[in-house]
């Protein structure tokens, strides 16, 4: 897909299906990647941020509220948050 690709339906699909991977993987440096090849796409257009626990606090809660988390996932995700003084809320 190059970036004057309109989002289609299979598009959005696979969106869905590489963010949930790269979200459940709990791993930053795979979601940077899926984050910048994304961008290169035209599908996001903000910066992440520079800060690692900041995005780790970011996709703990995307996995947290994640329809596509085991709830292995989310008591991994809610427990990381808690740990280190943070809630589970999207607010």
């Amino acid at each position: 897909m190059e970036k004057s690709d309109k989002l289609t339906a299979e598009t959005i699909k696979q969106f869905n299906k590489e963010r949930d991977k790269a979200v459940l993987s709990f791993d930053i440096k795979k979601f940077r990647h899926f984050y910048a090849k994304w961008t290169l796409l035209g599908v996001y257009d903000e910066p992440l941020p520079k800060s690692d626990i900041i995005l780790m606090v970011s996709l703990c809660k995307m996995a947290y509220h994640s329809k596509a988390a085991t709830i292995r996932d989310k008591i991994k995700a809610k427990r990381w948050l808690e740990d280190r003084g943070y809630s589970t809320s999207l607010d």
